[in-house]
């Protein structure tokens, strides 16, 4: 069976300034700042951007993931970060979020946030993808 096959599909895939966990109920998320891009009046810039994910799986298990930020223009990786997700049971879905800490963006333009996964023995697959841009501002 393909890797692609047996590793979790991304539902929902948002990049945001922030994810606030709910202090009373379970799997609920407030997100702040849901942006598509970017302004900033110079660059180098830094910005912190949190992944907000919804994940779905037909088996249950422990999936081992890895988030990306990718440079479009010259397919340099920025940003990498290795998580887990857990499915308790059968064709479950699960929401959670990706702290991908101070990131630098080298110039204006577009960038790539990648969600890979792999199974046991196999290759990574990439399972979902959000391009992001760092524009200039206006003066």
């Amino acid at each position: 069976m393909p890797g692609a096959a047996i590793t979790p599909r991304v539902q929902v895939m948002v990049i945001c300034s922030e994810v606030i966990a709910s202090e009373i109920e379970s799997d609920v998320f407030t997100l702040e700042g849901v942006r598509q891009y970017l302004v900033s009046p110079t660059c180098p810039c830094v910005f912190r951007p949190y992944l907000f994910l919804v994940l779905s799986n037909a088996r249950r298990g422990v999936f081992h993931g890895v988030a990306k930020i990718q440079d479009e223009g010259t397919n340099r990786v920025i940003r990498y970060g290795k998580f887990d997700v857990t499915f308790e049971r059968d064709r479950e879905r699960r929401p959670m979020y990706i702290n991908l800490g101070a990131c630098r963006f080298p110039e204006f333009g577009e960038y790539n946030f990648q969600v890979w996964f792999s199974a046991q023995g196999r290759d990574e697959v990439l399972k979902g993808e959000q391009v992001f841009e760092i524009v200039p501002a206006l003066e």
